[in-house]
This record gives structure tokens, sequence and C-alpha cells, in this order.
């Protein structure tokens, strides 16, 4: 059973001086003979990673230049608005210039006639003057002070006409410019609706494009988990070492160099040093904890192929129950532990195979 990390100690056997210096040089090639043996387990190099690595960078690239061409959208959107509210406030200006454009018209023509009435009532006796008559009993002076009133209407109504010509000539201005003004906005208007559309189209493209990198990213990533799987799978199928059976008791230590008794502990096909971590050693390790069952949960506080404690599996980072985890990740957890603490932390099928 995987014991906790702090109970190591207290189940660990010692050895005498001579078999533990000899477990730190065969250490040094195990630690070869891990990385050669589980090098496809841990760190995978499947096919495709580097048209995965090219495809992520695509993404990348494409991520930032529709972030980038939807805040320029945003900006042209901006723009837009301010420029059409600018342009209907003209046209607005406009519409009221042209109003005032019209009565002043209006107004000239009703002056203009006016005037023509009382210039043809002053020399037919009628109109005006008829109030002046009554008081004039000469026909010389009836003539002279016709015309001195003709004279004074004459000069009003000039003057009233020069004051609303002006106000037309200014009114007519003030609409030109008002006119070109539009003109103007309306193809900044234009102009900045055209460019929007083009890019929201291109970045809808871009979108489209992201879209399917991101499912070839995701099929190249299902296509490695699976390679991955494949892989991890191989030590689950490795045959026991040669002469390692479930159950079957290992040959005694030979005697150490200078005579005396042969260690307390018994050695495997590995001989007499800590077997190395290579799927045959898991292999056998699974089968005298488990029987190589992953799904092995008996109770007794234990779980897994590797009988895992909970809170060892918990130390090493992962969650739920051993057993209930997939036999590549239970496989992962036990290379991780016999890489940090060694054999001595499954003491009963170590000592029993031999691999400590």
């Amino acid at each position: 059973m995987a014991i906790d990390n702090l109970s190591v100690c207290k189940s660990a056997r010692h050895r005498t001086a001579w078999l533990r210096a000899v477990g730190v040089c065969v250490a040094i090639v195990a630690t070869s003979t891990f990385a050669s043996a589980f090098g496809s387990v841990i760190t995978p190099a499947p096919a495709g990673a580097a048209q995965l690595s090219t495809l992520k960078n695509q993404a990348g690239q494409l991520t930032s230049q529709i972030a980038v061409e939807s805040s320029r959208i945003q900006s042209l959107s901006t723009r837009y608005a301010s420029e059409s509210s600018r342009l209907a406030g003209l046209r607005a200006r406009v519409a009221q210039t042209t109003k005032s454009l019209d009565a002043a018209r209006a107004r000239v023509s009703v002056v203009k006639t006016e005037l023509r009435r009382d210039v043809v009532n002053s020399f037919v006796g009628g109109g005006v003057t008829t109030k002046i008559h009554t008081l004039v009993t000469s026909d010389n002076t009836t003539i002279a002070i016709r015309n001195q009133y003709l004279s004074a209407a004459n000069a009003n109504m000039t003057a009233t006409l020069d004051s609303l010509h002006t106000q037309k000539r200014y009114l007519l201005s003030e609409r030109s410019a008002l006119l070109s003004s539009e003109h103007q906005v309306l193809g900044a208007v234009a102009t900045l609706r055209s460019d929007r559309s083009a890019l929201q189209a291109q970045v809808a493209s871009e979108r489209a494009m992201l879209s399917q990198i991101k499912g070839n990213v995701q099929l190249l990533v299902n296509q490695q988990q699976q390679a991955m799987l494949a892989s991890e799978a191989q030590i689950h199928t490795d045959p026991l070492p040669p002469g390692v059976m479930s159950g079957a008791a290992p040959p005694p230590l030979p005697s150490p160099p200078g005579g005396g008794p042969p260690a307390a502990t018994s050695t495997g096909p590995w001989g007499s040093v800590p077997a190395p971590p290579t799927p045959a050693a898991f292999a056998a390790l699974r089968q005298c904890e488990s029987g190589g069952n992953y799904q092995d949960d008996t109770g007794n506080g234990y779980y897994g192929a590797y009988q895992f404690s909970l809170s060892t599996w918990q130390n090493l980072g992962y969650s739920g129950l051993p057993s209930q985890a997939p036999p590549a990740v239970q496989d992962q957890a036990a290379i991780r532990l016999q890489a940090a603490d060694g054999w001595g932390q499954w003491p009963a099928c170590a000592a029993q195979l031999g691999l400590d």
C-alpha cells in the first residue's frame, strides 16, 4: 500500500553501508533508464506538435488583429454617430434659414405692392391722401401736399425695401454656407459608413477563419491526447520481469563483503539495489498491490491500482478518489510519487518484489 509521506521514515528498512553506496550509484543509472523508459508517457512529443504550435500562433495573431479592428470599428461608429448628429443639426438650420428667407421675400413683395398702390392713389385722388384733401381748398396747395406725401412715402418704402433686401442677402449667404457644410458632413458620414462596413466584413471573415483554426487546434489536441493514452497504455500490458510472480518470494540477498549474515531484505530480478522505475517495475507493483485493478476500493482507506491513501493522493494535487481516476492518471501519480520518495512508499510490495 502507498503510505503517507510523513511515515516513510518509519517504514523504511536500513541496509548496510555498502548496500546504500551501491544504491546511490545505481540510482544515477536508474534516472537515465527512467527517462528512456517513461519519456513517452510523461512528456510525449506526438506528431503534429509543430503544426499545432503554428495553428496556435495563427489563432493568437488573428485574435489580436480582431481586437484591434473591433476597436477601430467602435471608434468609427462613434465618429459616425457624431457626424450624423452634426448633419441633422445643419439640416435643421438650413430649413429654418430657408423659412426665414421665404418670409423675407414675401415681405418684399408686399411692400412693393403697397408702394405701387400708394403711388397710383396719390395721382388719382384716392388712397391715403383723401383726408389731406379735405383740409386743402387750393388746387396748388393740394398738388404740393401730394408731392410732399409721395416723397415721404417713397422714402419710407425704399428704406423698408433696403432692409428687407439686406436681410435676404444675409439669409442667402447663410444658407449657402450651411449647404456647403452639409455637403462636406454628408461625404464624411458616407466615408465613415463605408469604412465601418468594410471593417465589419473583414472582422466577420477573420472570426470565421479563427473558428476554423480553433477547430483544427482542438482536432490536433484530441489526436495528441489519444496518442498519449495509447503510449501510457503500454505500461498496463508490459509483462512482469522474468522470475517475478504475484505472491512469489524473492531470493535472499547475498552476504556483504567481509562476511556476516545476509541483509534482512530480499532482492528481485533487479539485484540487490533499488529497481529502476521502468514500466515493468510499475506493472509488478500494480499486480502486487491490487492485482492490477485500477478501480480497487476495499474500504481499507487505500484506493486504486497502487493503493494510494487519500492524503497522499491529495498531497500530489489530485482530487476525488484515486480509484475513480483514469488509469493514466493513476500511473502518472505513481511515477511522481516514486520519483519523489522512492519505492519505500509501497513498503510491503517493494520488499516482496525486491524493488527497494
